[in-house]
Protein backbone atom coordinates (compact mmCIF):
# COMPACT_ATOMS: atom_id res chain seq x y z
CA UNK A 1 0.00 0.00 0.00
CA UNK A 2 2.75 2.10 0.86
CA UNK A 3 4.69 1.46 -2.02
CA UNK A 4 1.93 2.32 -4.27
CA UNK A 5 0.99 5.52 -2.87
CA UNK A 6 4.91 6.58 -3.55
CA UNK A 7 4.60 5.22 -7.04
CA UNK A 8 1.57 7.36 -7.47
CA UNK A 9 2.80 10.45 -5.76
CA UNK A 10 6.42 9.52 -8.16
CA UNK A 11 3.58 10.24 -11.25
CA UNK A 12 2.25 13.44 -9.93
CA UNK A 13 5.76 15.09 -9.63
CA UNK A 14 6.79 14.20 -13.01
CA UNK A 15 3.54 15.50 -14.59
CA UNK A 16 3.95 18.92 -12.51
CA UNK A 17 7.41 18.59 -13.58
CA UNK A 18 6.49 18.43 -17.08
CA UNK A 19 4.57 21.55 -17.26
CA UNK A 20 7.28 23.30 -15.05
CA UNK A 21 8.02 26.18 -17.83
CA UNK A 22 4.19 27.73 -17.38
CA UNK A 23 4.75 27.64 -13.10
CA UNK A 24 5.29 30.78 -11.40
CA UNK A 25 8.59 30.82 -9.12
CA UNK A 26 6.38 30.20 -5.97
CA UNK A 27 5.28 27.05 -7.53
CA UNK A 28 8.57 26.01 -8.65
CA UNK A 29 10.09 26.49 -5.62
CA UNK A 30 7.45 24.54 -4.00
CA UNK A 31 7.81 21.42 -6.55
CA UNK A 32 11.87 21.45 -6.26
CA UNK A 33 11.14 21.05 -2.24
CA UNK A 34 8.59 18.28 -3.28
CA UNK A 35 11.29 16.61 -5.06
CA UNK A 36 13.49 16.55 -2.98
CA UNK A 37 11.68 15.23 -0.01
CA UNK A 38 10.25 12.62 -2.15
CA UNK A 39 14.01 11.98 -3.19
CA UNK A 40 14.91 11.34 0.61
CA UNK A 41 12.53 8.89 1.72
CA UNK A 42 14.17 7.04 -1.07
CA UNK A 43 16.17 4.81 1.33
CA UNK A 44 12.63 3.97 2.76
CA UNK A 45 11.23 2.31 -0.43
CA UNK A 46 14.11 0.29 -0.76
CA UNK A 47 14.10 -0.45 3.20
CA UNK A 48 10.16 -1.55 2.51
CA UNK A 49 11.36 -3.44 -0.93
CA UNK A 50 13.59 -5.28 1.11
CA UNK A 51 11.42 -6.53 3.92
CA UNK A 52 9.87 -9.87 4.44
CA UNK A 53 6.31 -10.32 4.74
CA UNK A 54 5.12 -12.57 7.52
CA UNK A 55 1.77 -14.43 6.59
CA UNK A 56 -0.05 -17.14 8.07
CA UNK A 57 -3.00 -19.27 8.11
CA UNK A 58 -4.84 -19.63 11.78
CA UNK A 59 -7.09 -23.12 10.97
CA UNK A 60 -4.33 -25.21 10.57
CA UNK A 61 -2.25 -23.92 13.08
CA UNK A 62 -6.08 -24.29 15.78
CA UNK A 63 -6.68 -28.03 14.32
CA UNK A 64 -2.43 -28.85 14.73
CA UNK A 65 -3.09 -27.52 18.16
CA UNK A 66 -5.91 -29.38 19.55
CA UNK A 67 -4.45 -32.85 17.74
CA UNK A 68 -1.30 -32.36 19.82
CA UNK A 69 -2.78 -34.40 22.97
CA UNK A 70 -5.22 -35.44 25.00
CA UNK A 71 -6.14 -35.36 28.85
CA UNK A 72 -7.12 -38.05 30.38
CA UNK A 73 -8.17 -39.09 34.13
CA UNK A 74 -5.84 -41.28 35.88
CA UNK A 75 -7.75 -44.42 37.06
CA UNK A 76 -7.02 -44.63 41.13
CA UNK A 77 -6.58 -47.89 43.59
CA UNK A 78 -8.96 -46.13 45.39
CA UNK A 79 -12.55 -48.07 46.14
CA UNK A 80 -15.52 -46.51 46.19
CA UNK A 81 -16.66 -48.53 49.51
CA UNK A 82 -17.48 -46.43 52.35
CA UNK A 83 -16.15 -47.31 55.77
CA UNK A 84 -18.06 -47.99 58.44
CA UNK A 85 -16.86 -48.68 62.17
CA UNK A 86 -18.73 -49.51 64.76
CA UNK A 87 -19.85 -46.82 67.77
CA UNK A 88 -18.06 -48.30 70.12
CA UNK A 89 -14.73 -49.08 68.92
CA UNK A 90 -14.39 -45.82 67.22
CA UNK A 91 -15.48 -44.30 71.05
CA UNK A 92 -13.55 -46.73 73.27
CA UNK A 93 -10.24 -46.35 71.28
CA UNK A 94 -9.92 -44.34 67.92
CA UNK A 95 -8.59 -46.69 65.44
CA UNK A 96 -6.03 -45.33 62.82
CA UNK A 97 -6.16 -47.06 59.23
CA UNK A 98 -2.99 -46.67 56.36
CA UNK A 99 -4.46 -46.21 53.21
CA UNK A 100 -2.35 -48.26 51.13
CA UNK A 101 -0.33 -46.43 48.49
CA UNK A 102 -1.41 -46.03 45.20
CA UNK A 103 -0.67 -49.06 43.09
CA UNK A 104 2.54 -48.32 40.63
CA UNK A 105 1.78 -49.46 36.92
CA UNK A 106 4.84 -50.20 34.84
CA UNK A 107 4.98 -48.18 31.59
CA UNK A 108 4.30 -50.28 28.64
CA UNK A 109 7.31 -51.98 27.05
CA UNK A 110 8.94 -49.98 23.84
CA UNK A 111 9.71 -52.10 21.14
CA UNK A 112 12.76 -54.81 22.10
CA UNK A 113 15.05 -53.85 18.95
CA UNK A 114 18.62 -54.76 19.25
CA UNK A 115 21.07 -52.05 19.63
CA UNK A 116 22.39 -50.57 16.63
CA UNK A 117 25.54 -52.05 15.08
CA UNK A 118 28.58 -49.21 15.44
CA UNK A 119 30.53 -49.15 12.37
CA UNK A 120 34.38 -47.48 13.28
CA UNK A 121 35.79 -45.78 10.30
Amino acid sequence: MILDARQKRAEELKRLTDRSASMSEEQLTELRADIKHFVSERKYDEDLGKALRFTFDLEPLKTSISGFGSVYHPRTSYSDRSRCSSTSSSVASPVQTETPPPAQTQPPPLENRPPPVKQVS
